[in-house]
């Protein structure tokens, strides 16, 4: 099976015209790397937002992080080596084809799902957890901290999935389908305090394993191989999208329907998610 998981690879060109492109997600792409990493800048940043100084101790703090990784990156990446340059479709063409991509534009939508959820939660999380228990700001952004670094037990899970053959389409849905779930019920008055908590851990870490099958799946999903790193691009376009819409449409769901509202908002977006994982194409290997 290995063998011919490694000859799909390199037969993509040959099947890129296909209706179903031949992709197979493997935990060993980059992909769950970033996935894990992103979430744990979440999880500090919650941690010690509380500690600075408003949010311009905490612009001035990112600034910083910002320089020491520009500097660590020019230290640690090596040279590219020169190379003559090689004469390839024109940027035009290789967007359409991305675009045109079935598997890369349902991954993109799932991307954007999948943050309409998580951002509409992680938006009022820590005044949650002020109103429900009771706690100080410092002590919220402790426990907030905690439940977004639940994540990396979804990153992990979904690395192992993606490893036992699991396909990234009903993993997708799955996860999309128990965030909707778990943060409908974090929503929901009825839970006594300590259930809300454990069912917000629950939530971290379902969502943990949308994007790292996401950005796992991404590269494979390309026409052909150097159109890759255009596909990855495309993918974090519906992440950027899911962003900006989550919080706007919680904050005006909130505003007007209340907590009701909040938990319809995360059910439709779950369904949706899960309609686009579920509609990704089969993946297809070449047998040897």
């Amino acid at each position: 099976m290995r063998r011919s998981g490694h000859r799909s690879e390199e037969n993509n060109d040959d099947h890129a015209s296909s209706s179903h492109p031949t992709y197979h997600p493997t935990p060993r792409t980059p992909g769950l790397a970033i996935a894990t990493v992103v979430f744990a800048g979440i999880a500090t940043s919650m941690l010690l937002g509380p500690l600075l100084d408003g949010w311009r101790g905490a612009w001035r703090a990112s600034a910083v992080l910002v320089l020491v990784a520009a500097v660590a990156l020019f230290f640690t990446t090596p040279a590219d080596t020169p190379t003559p340059r090689v004469p390839g479709q024109s940027v035009g063409t290789a967007l359409r084809a991305v675009v045109a991509s079935r598997a890369t534009t349902l991954l993109a939508l799932c991307f954007a799902a999948y943050n309409v959820q998580f951002f509409s939660v992680m938006t009022f999380l820590p005044v949650f957890l002020m109103q429900r228990l009771g706690v100080a700001l410092s002590t919220a952004g402790v426990i907030g901290a905690a439940i977004v670094a639940a994540n990396a037990i979804g990153n992990l899970a979904a690395g192992a999935l993606l490893a036992r053959g699991m396909r990234a389409g009903p993993l997708l849905a799955t996860a999309a389908i128990a965030m909707g779930c778990t943060g409908a019920g974090l929503f929901h008055p009825a839970p006594p305090a300590p259930l809300a908590v454990a069912l917000g851990f629950l939530f971290s870490a379902f969502a943990g394993m949308l994007p790292a099958t996401v950005l796992a799946s991404a590269p494979s999903t390309a026409p052909t191989p150097s159109l890759a790193p255009l596909c990855i691009g495309w993918v974090m376009q519906g992440n950027y999208l899911g962003q900006v819409i989550g919080p706007l449409l919680i904050g005006a769901i909130v505003g007007g329907a209340g907590g009701a509202g909040a938990m319809g908002l995360l059910l439709v977006a779950a369904a949706i998610g899960a309609a686009f994982g579920l509609a990704l194409p089969q993946p297809r290997v070449v047998a040897a």
